[in-house]
């Protein structure tokens, strides 16, 4: 992609949520919302890409006038929630469903399900519950994701591994990969985990992109990215400008053309006013 040295060219910004538009805390800063504000009173529209469910955020996206699609569950998931507008919906097979469902249940690991609508955990008694209401604030509803699958569209699957351990599902990957499409990303305030996001092998969020961008008119060459993890490389490669967060990985940081502050030190806010407030 080329580098945009005018920066009026740029019509869109997409910003990550976790560890990106939100640190610890989880909360949207005054100074970033301020920043995004400023953005759209510009003529810049912006849009969330996250792997989280748009119910958990559809106050946050109504409150920061957002009124657009947004990219939802790592990308199986491309909806405008105050219209309630589905642009694209990609669930995985119910095939594929049980074949994870054997898997997380042979090994005893902790296995999320969400259908548009719903957040569900296993029937696993799991530590991780109580770790990913809090990491989430979403409401997790404990349910046999077998019978789930019956009657629902499940959109993304979600295995909690502790990094010592992850070699566990690699085996797993290999054996599906022509079927699902896996994406590990770490979580900025539980160091110690990973979690891995498993939708269709159609899925990701460069072809959530692709979806935005066309409903949008906007180029991808337009578009400035912010994130800081594995699974916002494709954003960070496939737009005009991809930004690290100062807290990205390291292989993040080392793809994007610029690196702003921390999560912690509201990097989106100093990368808006860099490069689209101040223009």
């Amino acid at each position: 992609m080329t580098y945009l040295t005018n920066m009026k060219g740029f019509k869109l910004v997409i910003l990550d949520y976790d560890g990106t538009l939100v640190g610890r805390s989880g909360i949207v800063s005054p100074k970033t919302r301020e920043a995004i504000k400023k953005t759209v009173q510009k003529g810049v529209k912006v849009s969330i890409s996250t792997g989280r469910s748009p119910f958990s955020l559809k106050v946050l996206i109504k409150e920061l006038s957002l009124d657009l699609p947004h990219v939802f569950l790592a990308g199986a998931l491309v909806l405008n929630p105050i219209k309630e507008l589905v642009l694209q919906e990609e669930p995985i097979d119910k095939s594929s469903i049980l074949e994870t469902i054997d898997f997380s249940e042979n090994n005893n690991l902790y296995l999320e399900a969400a259908t548009q609508k719903q957040l569900y955990h296993g029937l696993l008694d799991s530590p991780y519950v109580a770790v990913r209401k809090k990491q989430m604030a979403e409401t997790l509803l404990k349910t046999d994701i077998r019978k789930l699958a019956e009657k629902e569209k499940i959109l993304i699957m979600r295995m909690v591994i502790d990094k010592k351990n992850d070699h566990l599902f690699h085996d797993f990957q290999d054996k599906t990969q022509e079927k699902l499409n896996f994406q590990v990303g770490y979580p900025y305030a539980y160091p110690e985990m990973e979690i891995v996001n498993i939708t269709d092998i159609s899925v990701s969020k460069v072809s959530a992109l692709r979806h935005l961008c066309q409903y949008l008119k906007i180029s991808p060459d337009e578009t400035i990215a912010i994130g800081d993890s594995p699974i916002d490389l494709p954003l960070i490669e496939n737009v005009g400008l991809g930004i690290a967060v100062g807290n990205a990985t390291k292989i993040v940081k080392n793809k994007a053309k610029w690196i702003t502050k921390s999560a912690e030190e509201d990097g989106v806010a100093v990368a808006l006013e860099k490069f689209v407030i101040k223009e």
